[in-house]
């Protein structure tokens, strides 16, 4: 891989099919992306395993690059164009070296990296030069890890070590999910690869680790990463790549006397500017830590939890409390991540003795760019829907807190599936606002949350989700209200006047101000020469104000790699569906389903999808989004669908909306 600001401007345009299944069997289809293939490069043939070339340091600092390339690469050559963007920026490389370790893809875009080996490179003004070529190694192993930083730390005796891991985060699950293998790097394998490093054994720590990973801005992560750096960069909830995002123009300005603080905050300011450029209003969370301080953020998140007594009187109250904390990536995985932070301060009516702790992590986190209204720099495991306590075990983490969180899953898991909300016997009756349902004292005490779904009526046995809504309320005697008016968005295609209702999408957030939405589109490519037009899944996110201001924020792909302990890992790529070069339309999806009823004729379920159908928009098309009513002329259904604190659902009877 060459530096294109140095060679003929040659390229060859690739593109490839990558099989995309979408979540909730909406559809599959084939999803393509078109890249520069990035020539030229410097790798000769030579034997497996071999130095390829005996290199002396330069600089005083150096900066090590694990790049699982994954399916960011072989479904969209993300990893090609970060190295583009890394070779194109003006490093002083007399500061610096950066040492590039890739691997754990299926295809690459360029010709220096071979998803047979997992190669060494140099990265220089001229692009990466091969510096040791090695068969095809594990990304998700440790000894792989360890490899690579002793291969490093033995030819590159520098004042100071950077390290850099690149690709997918799955919280509590790992990093670095290898394609090849199919593993993930566990937490607990990416302790023992770095534990058992010689830059480790000489005693000596990476002055600071960057996590370009989603989710991984955890505390269980700090506390492994504080034995092994000094500084850590992270984020607490998902970050993007792809169109417009770039996170090596940070290396561009760094000088000698720079230390990791000042290169730590260049990172977030990079990303940051990144974003808010091409995708303002999308969430950033990135914070800077200082490592020698978390050890007593864990010290005070012992002594917290340790001073809660747990019954089932208290889990109650906290499942109820838990309910309103934000969860990072809830509606695609079920992490179970929350901010501590916002977490603590919410638990303040369990234990209010919370001032020394939430001064801790104020202490830890000396940097950070966030613009959602929940994150503080660090997160933490909470459980609610999924159980943990597996990986728990084989982390060193508080162990109050461990004892804590295993007695909370069991309290919860000990009465998973025991009904004892009889929803569906239950009538749902029609109010001014929408339609309402009254508890008993007994499933008051329990409840947590609720939903509710609004149904158009086909007339064929068929159904069309046009709202799935968060916006409930429960008084003090037990009845769930449910308010539906000027509820319903819209897309508008202001070439022709259509208005067709988006049912089929997701509420990610909503707080006092606005609620966020994740919109499923199809995006069709122009017709090739096979005379077939190609699609891309992915969702559109917009942020519905209550004043009814309505934004347009980014839209990514939406394709999955699973098989990891049974999680799901998005693609994410940022697409610019503006580029009618690459897309010709979008299509908003139409998901007509067939409800299946129980023998009483109660809500069960949607069953089998029959249609996908929805509204075309050509991509050079003006669209807008808009809060519309129901309209008056079509028939539509309602359900509630009630969560108990032992994350229990039940649904209750259909109603008759107009």
């Amino acid at each position: 891989m060459k530096n294109e600001n140095k060679k003929t401007n040659k390229k060859a345009i690739i593109t490839i099919i990558v099989a995309v299944i979408v979540i909730g069997a909406l559809v599959t289809t084939g999803l393509f992306f078109t890249v520069k293939y990035l020539k030229n490069s410097k790798t000769s043939e030579k034997e497996k395993d071999e130095i390829i070339k005996e290199d002396s340091q330069t600089g005083t600092k150096t900066l090590m690059i694990y790049m699982c390339g994954s399916d960011l690469e072989s479904g969209g050559g993300i990893a090609t164009s970060n190295l583009q963007d890394l070779i194109s920026s003006k490093i002083d490389y007399d500061n610096i070296n950066i040492i590039l370790c890739a691997g754990g893809s299926s295809k690459w875009y360029n010709n220096d990296i071979s998803k047979t080996e997992t190669s060494y490179f140099k990265v220089t003004d001229d692009g990466l030069e091969i510096i040791k070529k090695q068969s095809k190694q594990d990304m998700a192993s440790s000894t792989t890890l360890t490899n690579f930083i002793d291969y490093t730390y033995d030819n590159y005796k520098t004042d100071e070590y950077y390290f850099m891991f690149w690709d997918h985060g799955c919280a509590l699950v790992g990093l670095e999910v290898d394609e090849l293998s199919e593993n993930i790097l566990s937490l607990k394998d990416l302790n023992t690869g770095l534990k058992n490093s010689k830059l480790n054994k000489a005693n000596k720590k990476f002055n600071m680790v960057i996590l370009n990973n989603c989710l991984m801005g955890s505390l269980e992560v700090a506390n492994i990463m504080s034995n092994y750096a000094d500084y850590l960069v992270a984020s607490e909830d998902v970050m993007y790549g792809g169109y417009g995002i770039t996170t090596f123009d940070f290396l561009a300005g760094i000088k000698k006397s720079d230390d990791a603080v000042k290169i730590g905050k260049s990172y977030i300011d990079t990303y940051t500017k990144a974003m808010k450029k091409t995708n303002p209003g999308t969430y950033i969370t990135f914070a800077l830590l200082d490592l020698s301080k978390i050890e007593n953020v864990v010290s005070e998140v012992d002594k917290y939890f340790g001073e809660i007594k747990l019954d089932e009187t208290s889990f109650k109250k906290i499942a109820k409390i838990r309910a309103g904390v934000y969860e990072y990536q809830k509606t695609e995985d079920c992490y179970d991540m929350v901010d501590l932070h916002q977490l603590v301060t919410k638990l303040q009516s369990i234990n209010s003795n919370n001032k020394n702790l939430l001064k801790a992590i104020e202490d830890a986190v000396i940097y950070k760019s966030v613009t959602d209204p929940y994150s503080n720099g660090i997160s933490m495991y909470f459980p609610e829907s999924f159980d943990w306590s597996p990986i728990y075990k084989t982390i060193d983490f508080s162990n109050t807190y461990k004892t804590f969180a295993q007695n909370y899953i069991d309290i919860y898991t000990g009465k998973k599936n025991a009904s004892s909300f009889a929803v569906k016997a239950k009538d749902v009756v029609k109010i001014d606002t929408g339609f309402s349902m009254q508890l008993t004292d007994e499933e008051k005490s329990e409840y947590k949350s609720s939903q509710f779904v609004i149904f158009e009526d086909n007339g064929d046995g068929t159904y069309n989700t046009i709202l799935t809504s968060s916006d409930t309320q429960i008084d003090d005697n037990g009845v769930i209200k449910a308010n539906i008016d000027n509820k319903l968005l819209s897309v508008i295609d202001k070439s022709d006047g259509t208005v067709f209702p988006l049912g089929y999408i997701f509420e990610t957030d909503r707080t006092e101000d606005y609620v966020m939405y994740d919109v499923p589109i199809i995006l069709a490519e122009p017709y090739g020469e096979d005379y077939i037009s190609h699609t891309t899944v992915a969702l559109m996110s917009i942020k519905v104000y209550n004043d009814g201001k309505i934004e347009k924020l980014a839209t990514r792909n939406w394709s999955s790699t699973s098989g990891v302990e049974g999680k799901t890992t998005s693609n994410g790529a940022i697409l610019d569906i503006t580029d009618s070069s690459k897309y010709s339309s979008i299509y908003f999806i139409k998901s007509a389903r067939k409800i299946d009823v129980d023998e009483n004729g109660n809500y069960e379920k949607l069953g089998e999808l029959s249609s996908t159908r929805g509204v075309s928009i050509d991509v050079n098309s003006e669209f807008t989004f808009e809060k519309t009513d129901l309209d008056p002329n079509k028939k539509y259904v309602g359900v509630f669908v009630v969560t108990d604190v032992y994350d229990n659902k039940y649904s209750s009877k259909l109603i008759d909306i107009k």
